[in-house]
This record gives structure tokens, C-alpha cells and sequence, in this order.
């Protein structure tokens, strides 16, 4: 069978299913126009991942891990400001997903960035020189 039939006998297959899943009344309602048949997704069998999405997903963890083996909040800043995506807001919020940070998507970049120093380099710093203090 070619490819054509194939398609055709795969969705013949799913309109024969739907028909069988309704009941009288739904199925009268169908056919005198008063209702209408919708395709709903599947929610059931999980979604696989595009090979952009683990892309994305990997930079943001590699990131993820620098930013949090930074030792200065400059080196921080520089390794914020070094990230090139077409989407930049989108892999901040990511990104500060990934490190633990709160930060939404009504926040500018500059905020997502200025939040994602301080509660990683800032916190570890602010720690560090809290620990170093005898009381």
C-alpha cells in the first residue's frame, strides 16, 4: 500500500473510533448539525522531546553549573552577559528554574539576570563572609 492509502486507512481507523465512542444521543446530535466533531491531543502518551528542546535543556545546565562555580559576582555577570540565544528571556527563566531563583516571566531581563547573581554568587559570598566573622 502506499503512503497515501496508509494515511487515509490511519485516519478512517480514528473516525471509525470516535463514531463507536459516542453514544446515541451524541451521534443524533452529530448528525443533524448540532454538534461537531473536535480533535482533542492525546494527553496520555508523553510528548518526546524535540532535539532542540534537549539542546536547550543541556546549555542551560552547563550554565547552570558555571554560575554556581562562580567566585565573584563579576565573573557572574560576565558569564550572564556572554550568553547568545535567540531567545534570551526564555533561557534565563530557565536558567534561574534551574539554579533555584524565583523570577517570572512578567520580570525584564535585567531583573532575571540581577536576581540570578545575587541568590547564587550573592547568597554563596554573603555566606562565606558570615562564616569568616568569630563571634
Amino acid at each position: 500500500m502506499d503512503e497515501t492509502k496508509q494515511t487515509i486507512t490511519k485516519l478512517m481507523v480514528a473516525f471509525a473510533d470516535a463514531m463507536n465512542s459516542m453514544d446515541d444521543r451524541e451521534f443524533n446530535l452529530l448528525i443533524q448539525g448540532k454538534a461537531k466533531l473536535r480533535l482533542v491531543e492525546d494527553k496520555t502518551e508523553p510528548k518526546k522531546k524535540r532535539e532542540e528542546d534537549v539542546c536547550l535543556e543541556q546549555a542551560v545546565a552547563e550554565v547552570a553549573q558555571q554560575l554556581n562555580e562562580a567566585e565573584s559576582r563579576e565573573s557572574a555577570e560576565r558569564l550572564i552577559a556572554s550568553i547568545r540565544h535567540p531567545r534570551k528571556k526564555q533561557f534565563l527563566l530557565l536558567l534561574s528554574q534551574a539554579c533555584g531563583v524565583s523570577a517570572g516571566s512578567k520580570d525584564t531581563i535585567a531583573r532575571i539576570e540581577q536576581k540570578l547573581i545575587e541568590d547564587t554568587v550573592g547568597a554563596k559570598l554573603r555566606s562565606q563572609a558570615i562564616k569568616r566573622v568569630a563571634f
